[in-house]
């Protein structure tokens, strides 16, 4: 996936710039120990931005943003793909918007069971 947005990226850059660049977005050398430390930040950032939902039931989107982008190596694509993963609902979307965005009021509304009703500790 991140070959991929280095691609598209670049493309961009290309089209606005009207000049090639000397690498290939895709040829650009991947480092398996940041790869590493993004999983162990993704999983962190993940659990937080989970307990969170499933303690409050409704959290506005820019306060998962912040909990979630304030760990290192994750980015705001992530959240929209766990909003997905989690079926949350999303109040105050437009019709047709499927996932959240800043500065649009937008909250997110945990739809399973909750941490007290499945008996679990904080």
């Amino acid at each position: 996936m991140e070959q991929t947005r280095a691609g598209a990226k670049q493309r961009k850059r290309v089209k606005k710039s009207g000049q090639l660049e000397l690498f290939a977005g895709e040829a650009m050398p991947h480092s398996r120990p940041i790869d590493d430390l993004r999983e162990r930040y993704l999983g962190l950032a993940k659990q937080q931005v989970l307990e969170l939902l499933r303690t409050r039931g409704r959290v506005p989107y820019e306060e998962v943003w912040d909990l979630a982008l304030s760990y290192p190596l994750v980015w705001e694509q992530d959240v929209k793909e766990w909003v997905r993963e989690w079926k949350l609902k999303i109040d105050g979307a437009q019709p047709r918007q499927q996932v959240p965005h800043l500065d649009e009021n937008n909250v997110l509304v945990w739809q399973g069971p909750g941490l007290k009703e499945e008996g679990l500790k904080m």
